[in-house]
């Protein structure tokens, strides 16, 4: 009876006592398996950093614990072509780091984001409202704002994301160079910017029925 919970593989040690190979001691977790000797679709199908298959057992469907989150792809980086930084303007190799990376919810990049404005800035932060008052305002904000490209497989259309989007492409407006970054970011996040703008292409595409007509097209949409 005692060991009926035993892993049921055998070792590489040979017993020649007995002339066979000695039983596993591990209990058995998986079936009649220990974690070691499991078959392997038990094991994580996800990649260690160094591109070796991880070794670890399946926690949940077919990935470890720490595998458990599928990775989303990369953004495709289009916004870093169009930054050219001015004076006082750090550069973008300044602005990626620790804190600009993929996160799994929108609940955590909101918490670090708290934690960068509180970092790089003295400012009241209510939910949707930024107010920036130091030197490193600008870097704050290109954090920011790169934190919306690397997390763009988000959800950002509810109205608390939205008031962020629009408080952060109103702050770099006036700012020359950033003019098609600011756009491109727009584009990618601003959902009232969209629908205006698929409104201006409805319009001018209906524009060969008429002015009046177009307009009462678009005013339905």
């Amino acid at each position: 009876m005692e060991h009926c919970n035993r892993c049921f593989s055998l070792t590489k040690v040979f017993n020649y006592e007995l002339g066979e190979y000695n039983r596993c001691a591990n209990n058995a977790k998986y079936g009649e398996y220990c974690g070691t000797h499991a078959p392997k679709k038990t094991i994580c199908s996800g990649f260690a950093r160094s591109g070796k298959p991880c070794q670890k057992t399946v926690k949940f469907g077919k990935f470890c614990s720490s595998h458990m989150h599928v990775e989303h792809p990369d953004p495709d980086g289009e916004q870093l072509c169009l930054y050219h930084p001015d004076v006082g303007w750090p550069y973008m190799n300044e602005v990626h780091g620790y804190h600009v990376r993929k996160y799994n919810d929108g609940k955590t990049l909101d918490k670090d984001m708290t934690i960068i404005l509180n970092k790089y800035s003295t400012l009241h932060y209510d939910h949707i409202k930024y107010f920036y008052v130091r030197p490193d305002d600008n870097k704050c904000t290109m954090m920011l704002l790169e934190l919306f490209f690397r997390n763009y497989h988000l959800d950002f259309s509810t109205d608390y994301w939205q008031g962020i989007i629009t408080e952060l492409h109103e702050k770099i407006k006036d700012v020359s160079f950033l003019r098609e970054y600011r756009e491109l970011f727009r584009k990618r996040f601003d959902q009232k910017y969209r629908i205006e703008t698929q409104k201006k292409y409805v319009g001018h595409v209906l524009l060969t029925y008429g002015r009046d007509i177009s307009e009462k097209i678009v005013n339905l949409l």
